[in-house]
């Protein structure tokens, strides 16, 4: 058997190595084998996507390696943006390589067909998130494609915290929103978040949408706009028919008034009382925090988020260059101040939602760039050795299209996982963990009411009614979370 490498099965010679009979028999006996299977597929996979080829070359090459059970290797192919449209189309109809097609960019009247004869969610997504941010798509069109296709919450999640091309097209969304609690509440946090929305209009959707959940997400964001977190915590104010928006909102004020420039004594010891994460976070990075309160965090331990209460009081103590907490002036420096107030996460670097958004603009920029590399590569290289040349443009592939689509799916489980806790915690203090692995496995039935309510002790028919509206609400909200890639 012959030793293949990456100079074997380069962009420039691979398709004609498919096509002879002898070197395709030696090199797919090569890509089964081991010690090589792994490293020959990824060259093979770099080199199928940017291979040079005729229309019929392809064709061929396509037709030869499903003939011979070789699909896994036409969805390396199918990556290649020269391969003919006739061949993507007739793969789509036969149900191949339905993952490979679902991940192209285009042509957009291909994904259209993998949506309407699969269902791909993928392809929906990446449908729906072009049309919205491409001009050239107006918002009439945008607003027919959606209408078919964006009823799936999924979808309206993934839209929610997206900048249109236009405003019209981010009307046309809120008009699909319906009763899609999570998108609602996340698209309020975009609207009180993004510079680009005024403090009236995210009012103006606010007014309404009423659920909780959109009060409560934004009681935990943190909202660098004065007007509009004012607004927030007055509407949140008026919701005392709500226990879970003002058990946020007291939440709120407690994680602000830990954070305060002329935090006291008395009020640390009130608050560290709370025993809440967050609340304890935001004392251990005040500075205003007496050093004692400081130091017991600094070694806390056995309670959620211990490792960065404590990561934050040991940088607070060794950092502490404020005056004494009996001082009335303001410490000289704050690490994470955040306009008007001291912020537990400072503008919100430091939270889970932060990290998320920012893989997700590195996801966005590096399918940038490996679409812009196209157009200069070729100008910078020449002259350089055809090896080396093509070496790097294989390399530069890998960094930003292999590495932006395996990116792309670990922010989607990420936010899958992050979704599945915050459910659950909201839940913490009503069920437990057997009580709620039964619910969220179970169809709702009264029968699941009644022994839920027996093993709490709630026998009025007010418990009942609530425990049954409860049980409905978390059901509901466990099955709009998608589930695990497949890696």
């Amino acid at each position: 058997m012959a030793d293949f490498d990456d100079s074997d099965v380069a962009p420039a010679t691979l398709i004609a190595r498919l096509l002879d009979p002898a070197q395709r028999a030696e090199l797919l006996a090569s890509l089964s084998a081991e010690p090589w299977q792994r490293q020959l597929h990824h060259h093979f996979w770099t080199a199928a996507t940017r291979a040079v080829a005729t229309p019929d070359e392809l064709r061929d090459v396509v037709r030869i390696l499903l003939e011979e059970d070789q699909e896994a290797l036409v969805g390396y192919l199918v990556s290649n943006e020269q391969m003919p449209e006739d061949v993507l189309v007739s793969l789509c109809d036969q149900g191949r390589c339905i993952d490979a097609l679902g991940h192209r960019r285009g042509p957009r009247a291909l994904l259209e067909r993998v949506v309407e004869k699969h269902g791909y969610l993928e392809a929906v997504l990446t449908l729906a998130l072009d049309l919205y941010a491409d001009a050239s798509a107006t918002a009439e069109e945008f607003a027919v494609w959606a209408r078919a296709h964006a009823v799936d919450a999924r979808v309206l999640r993934a839209l929610s915290e997206a900048t249109p091309s236009e405003e019209a097209k981010e009307r046309v969304y809120e008009s699909l929103l319906g009763g899609h609690v999570e998108a609602i509440a996340f698209h309020a946090r975009h609207l009180a978040t993004s510079p680009r929305h005024s403090m009236g209009r995210l009012a103006a959707f606010l007014a309404q949408h009423a659920e909780p959940p959109a009060l409560v997400l934004l009681l935990q964001t943190e909202i660098a706009n004065e007007e509009k977190r004012g607004l927030v915590e007055r509407l949140a104010e008026g919701r005392t028919d709500e226990p879970s928006i003002q058990t946020a909102l007291t939440r709120r004020r407690w994680i602000d008034q830990a954070a305060r420039d002329d935090l006291t004594p008395e009020s640390a010891a009130t608050l560290l009382a709370t025993g809440d994460a967050k609340v304890l976070c935001s004392l251990a990075s005040n500075a205003r925090t007496p050093p004692a309160m400081l130091l017991s965090l600094g070694d806390l331990k056995g309670v959620e988020m211990a490792a960065r209460i404590r990561r934050r009081a040991r940088a607070t103590l060794g950092d502490t260059s404020g005056p004494p907490s009996g001082d009335s002036s303001p410490p000289a420096r704050r690490e994470h101040q955040r306009p008007g107030a001291a912020g537990i996460h400072g503008r919100g670097e430091r939270t889970l939602e932060a990290l998320l958004r920012a893989l997700e603009r590195e996801v966005t920029s590096l399918e940038a760039m490996d679409a812009s590399s196209q157009a200069w590569l070729h100008e910078e290289t020449a002259g350089g050795r055809p090896a080396d040349r093509e070496l790097l443009e294989e390399l530069i592939h890998v960094a930003t299209h292999e590495l932006g689509s395996q990116l792309s799916f670990l922010v989607r489980d990420l936010r899958v996982l992050s979704r599945r806790i915050a459910v659950r915690r909201r839940h913490v203090d009503a069920l437990t963990d057997e009580e709620f692995e039964t619910v969220i496995s179970s169809p709702w039935s009264l029968e699941l009411v009644r022994t839920t309510a027996a093993a709490r002790g709630l026998r009025s028919p007010e418990e009942l009614h609530a425990l049954s509206r409860c049980l409905r609400e978390l059901q509901a909200e466990w099955s709009a979370i998608p589930s695990l890639s497949e890696h």
